[in-house]
């Protein structure tokens, strides 16, 4: 952590590399959600983080691991980046704007509307 920056906003994407590269929220860094380590992330005391993923599972966990090690200000989006997405929320490949996102697998991906589901 380094310098206090209150009303930052982190967001970390816990998803996998693969699933990442096909949409994204814009800024979002990319966490290992086997191992996290947001200790060695270089985040502002005051920022608040939101993490997500794809349905919020993998970053609860993360939020709880967090928690536990005495982190302020950290959430959990709430329905991950398919609900998101299913708002017709901005979701970016790189730095433009897209439409669709990874499903994760044939299971999950049915909690993302059809039309969104990436087929790369």
């Amino acid at each position: 952590m380094d310098d206090s920056s209150d009303g930052e906003l982190v967001l970390l994407d816990v998803r996998t590399p693969e699933e990442q590269r096909v949409s994204h929220l814009q800024d979002a860094r990319l966490v290992d959600a086997r191992n996290p380590n947001i200790g060695a992330l270089t985040i502002p005391t005051g920022a608040t983080v939101v993490v997500y993923c794809s349905v919020g599972y993998r970053s609860a966990s993360i939020i709880e691991a967090s928690e536990q090690t005495g982190r302020p200000n950290i959430y959990n989006l709430e329905g991950g980046i398919f609900d998101w997405a299913n708002q017709d929320r901005p979701i970016y490949r790189g730095v433009k704007r897209t439409h669709g996102v990874h499903p994760f697998n044939s299971v999950w991906g049915l909690l993302l509307r059809k039309d969104l589901r990436a087929k790369d």
